[in-house]
């Protein structure tokens, strides 16, 4: 049986059985690795580790008896050859995690087009809000909170998603409003004078 290693708070801990892991703070978020693998995943992703998570009926469970230790027997430190070869674990980083996109650049085109080009203040709110999300997304991913993250990113995409909508839709109806009204041309062409 395989014998896997976690992430928990950016630390490597392990390695533990299967059995074992639960135990040591486990969740379907945790990174995990063992011997095979090519990188990180979550453990929810791996199939062995999988089924650690379906709710089960409770059943008896016989007392466990702790055994009196004797001595203090350490198991040896695993040296890797000075010849070289052999398998190396890859090393446990943050940067493993996955990232989020942010928006940012998108909320920011969408608040400056609404300043500069219709005075929209419905896009502008849309801009502004997504700005908001988008730059606690990061923030999040990095503490660890990564349905935060994700859900920031979705937050930050939609509002961008709408401010846009909403521009596009305030940019035709000028067009309209200009191609059917010469009272609205007149107006909007005195406010274009004043505004420059």
């Amino acid at each position: 049986m395989a014998q896997y290693y976690i992430g928990i708070n950016n630390q490597q801990l392990g390695p533990f059985e299967v059995d074992q892991l639960l135990a040591n703070g486990l969740t379907p978020d945790t990174l995990v690795w063992c011997n095979g693998m090519a990188s990180w995943e979550m453990a929810k992703n791996v199939p062995e580790l999988s089924r650690l998570f379906i709710p089960q009926q409770p059943q008896y469970q016989q007392p466990q008896y702790q055994q009196q230790q004797y001595g203090g027997y350490q198991q040896p430190q695993y040296q890797q050859s000075q010849y070289g070869g052999g398998y190396q674990q890859p090393q446990y980083q943050q940067h493993a995690f996955q990232k989020y996109p942010n928006y940012i650049g998108w909320n920011v085109a969408i608040m400056v087009m609404s300043v500069f080009c219709c005075c929209n203040p419905i896009s502008l709110i849309f801009g502004i809000i997504g700005l908001v999300n988008g730059t606690n997304v990061n923030k999040a991913a990095n503490e660890g909170n990564y349905e935060v993250a994700q859900s920031k990113s979705r937050s930050a995409k939609s509002m961008a998603m709408i401010g846009t909508i909403v521009f596009i839709v305030c940019i035709l109806l000028i067009l309209v409003f200009y191609a059917l009204s010469p009272e609205f041309r007149e107006a909007f062409n005195e406010g274009i004078r004043k505004k420059y």
